[in-house]
């Protein structure tokens, strides 16, 4: 404090002896160190002090001499916070923390404006700066016209002041600097003009709006130029397409800016007649129609333009970026264009179109699938002609368009109503996939090659599996004949030691399962599948895990099940606790897993649970595994002791051997937690244990 206070008793005399230093030797070579000292005094100083040593007009005679341009714009910055939040040459009140915008009219007349023109009088400096690609030069004139504006937006509004003109005009300038990233500083400073308009407009009338609509629709037309890709470059290379993507992650707020200003027809209308008259190549289309995409959660339900602009994009050749933005397009418009039924199925068809070309089939499918999820009850007329088009390139389709091309038929076959029509349409759309995995399965191919295969083959069979409901029988003839692939896939799975296999050959089973009623499954080869993965891997896979939770949920309680997930939680239990007492990173998904089922066992069949054979070793593990630091294996411990001690009644034997053992661990815990992470489930299981031990007099 005494230090803080002793700079402020002398900032004025430091300040006053730095800037008549300057103004002596306005091209002296320790000018740069004076500005360096200068920037360290400012924010011990007052308006006072800035004003006596007459600050702004020296650093402005360093600026004429050329040598130290952007240095001293620099401080000019610096100056501008300085006079705006902590000590305006008004001597008012400073701009407090909850606005970041001055509307103090004295100290912008006494301060801003002078710099406004002395920038202005530097613009052949600045223009010089573009052609030689002094980007230093060019980023500072960019930096303190953006910080004006963002400063004393409500102040710059007034553009009968022709230095606000002036400023305006200049930022307008530098968005259309060669470096997009000159653009990119500027977007603060418009996203906040562009918040002020609507009130300037209320209190200066039509004539206001008029100007500022001629400025932002000057700066849509730059962001357009700035946000497309290069004419003369017809396959973008990854870099580029990326650089593009960058840029547009920024730019489309500031184009909401100019559609909010200039508003919605005219906007429109101005992108319809770019369409029309202007674009002449898929690169100036396409930046139109991404200009397009960034408006349109703010139009009305009902415009002739966007229908006319939409219509137009569908007529237009096809390009892999050219129609990906169309087809992006599509989803974001898909609303308004399901409200009217010509366009959408011509938005159908466009669709379709696109899948038939390699190039663009990927997106095509995306956006099949996205529109027969929102709309399928408008377009499920279209399946069989979709299956006709489509089904005989289908095995040439990648495995993630196969999953989207099925599941997209599935969800525009749940609005079918004829059963002979939709078991026609699942037979054609589901024999191939089994076909296909019936093919791999038999391949006589090399084993990494097959199990690639397989998992492809399999994925999309996941998707299949997606039938709907009221058509149940199909799907159970069709498991049916799914049900003997598994099991060979499964084989290859154990023979083969593949964990990637198996885990989505459990996939489709767990899915077979949750789908057909018990008597349809052959639970017991389920068990033995079970057994046999542990005996082979000596662990499971996720799916595998949320089988038996399947299992358990359905089957548990079934006494004709109950010798099965015995030996099934045996087996398991044989197979974890040696990893999870290795208490190392193989440890941790293991606790997760294991304990997760084990509770889900308590829950539904305590009896099965307590006549393991490793009881009392799965009860010290979950009470070491408190101490983990990892917050799901802790949280399946502390979920597994809370219903095997609180939410059950416990063995007495279990209490009395380690309730103190578990509190003492939860407050070790607890401790050891300095990040918090888990602090807020270990206090509540801690009060738990609490409230249980005060009602448990009878244990102790």
């Amino acid at each position: 404090m005494a230090i803080k206070e002793h700079l402020t008793r002398n900032c004025e005399a430091v300040i006053f002896m730095i800037s008549t230093s300057l103004d002596a030797n306005p091209t002296d070579q320790l000018n740069a160190q004076l500005l360096l000292c200068f920037r360290q005094w400012i924010y011990h100083g007052d308006a006072k002090a800035m004003i006596k040593g007459n600050v702004l007009n020296n650093l402005f005679k360093v600026i004429d001499c050329g040598v130290l341009l952007a240095e001293s714009l620099s401080i000019i910055g610096d100056l501008i916070n300085f006079h705006t939040y902590r000590a305006p040459l008004s001597f008012g009140e400073p701009v407090g923390n909850k606005n970041i915008h001055s509307s103090d009219e004295i100290n912008y007349e006494r301060f801003i404006i002078p710099i406004i023109r002395k920038l202005v009088s530097l613009k052949p400096i600045y223009n010089q700066s573009v052609q030689n690609e002094s980007i230093h030069i060019t980023r500072a004139f960019a930096e303190i016209l953006s910080q004006i504006a963002e400063c004393y937006t409500p102040i710059i509004m007034d553009i009968t002041k022709s230095e606000n003109q002036q400023l305006l005009s200049f930022m307008i300038d530098v968005c259309s600097h060669p470096d997009k990233e000159m653009s990119e500083l500027t977007f603060d400073a418009w996203s906040y003009l562009a918040d002020h308009i609507n009130d300037i407009i209320e209190e200066k009338g039509q004539l206001f709006q008029e100007r500022f609509q001629q400025i932002y629709a000057k700066l849509l037309q730059i962001l357009i130029q700035k946000s497309s890709y290069p004419s003369n470059n017809d396959s973008p290379s990854e870099e580029l397409i990326e650089d593009i993507s960058s840029y547009r992650n920024n730019v489309c707020d500031i184009i909401m800016a100019c559609f909010e200003t200039i508003q919605e027809n005219p906007f429109v209308q101005y992108i319809d007649n770019l369409l029309r008259n202007e674009c002449k190549t898929w690169q100036s289309y396409e930046v139109v129609i991404y200009v397009f995409r960034c408006i349109y959660q703010s139009i009305e339900e009902e415009n002739h333009y966007v229908t006319s602009i939409i219509s137009l994009s569908l007529t237009l050749p096809a390009h892999p970026i050219f129609s990906n933005t169309v087809l992006l397009m599509l989803e974001d418009y898909g609303g308004y264009i399901a409200e009217k039924n010509d366009l959408l199925q011509s938005s159908y068809q466009y669709i379709i179109s696109l899948i038939n070309h390699p190039e663009t089939r990927s997106y095509a499918l995306r956006t099949l699938y996205t529109f027969c999820a929102k709309y399928a009850d408008k377009l499920y007329n279209n399946t069989e002609t979709t299956l006709n088009t489509l089904e005989n390139i289908f095995k040439s389709f990648k495995v993630g368009d196969q999953k989207n091309f099925v599941e997209s038929i599935l969800l525009l076959s749940s609005y079918i109503t004829s059963d002979s029509q939709a078991n026609n349409v699942f037979q054609r759309l589901l024999s191939p996939i089994i076909v296909n995995l019936n093919s791999t399965i038999i391949a006589e191919i090399p084993p990494n090659e097959k199990s690639l295969q397989l998992i492809d083959r399999l994925l999309v069979l996941e998707s299949s599996l997606k039938i709907p409901e009221e058509y149940f029988h199909v799907f159970k003839d069709f498991t049916n004949n799914v049900l003997p692939l598994c099991e060979r896939v499964h084989e290859f799975s154990i023979t083969n030691r593949d964990l990637e296999v198996l885990e989505v050959v459990w996939k489709i089973l767990w899915r077979i399962q949750m789908e057909m009623d018990k008597s349809a499954v052959n639970i017991e080869q389920l068990f033995t599948y079970l057994t046999a993965d542990i005996t082979t891997f000596h662990t499971l896979t996720t799916s595998s895990y949320e089988t038996i939770n399947l299992l358990t949920m359905t089957l548990a309680t079934d006494p004709k099940y109950t010798t099965h997930f015995t030996n099934l939680f045996n087996v398991l239990s044989s197979s974890s606790l040696p990893i999870i007492s290795n208490n190392d990173n193989h440890s941790i998904p293991v606790i997760d897993k294991y304990y997760r089922v084990l509770t889900k066992l308590l829950e539904v069949n305590a009896n099965i649970f307590y006549n393991l054979k490793d009881v009392v070793l799965i009860v010290e593990r979950s009470i070491i595994s408190l101490l983990n630091i990892e917050k799901d294996s802790v949280q399946a411990s502390l979920e597994f002791l809370d219903q095997l001690f609180i939410k059950s009644t416990p063995h007495e034997t279990l209490f009395t051997n380690y309730s103190l053992h578990i509190i003492s661990n939860l407050l070790a815990a607890i401790v050891n937690d300095s990040r918090q992470t888990l602090t807020v489930y270990l206090s509540k299981s801690l009060f738990d244990w609490s409230i249980f031990i005060k009602n448990s007099k009878k244990f102790t």
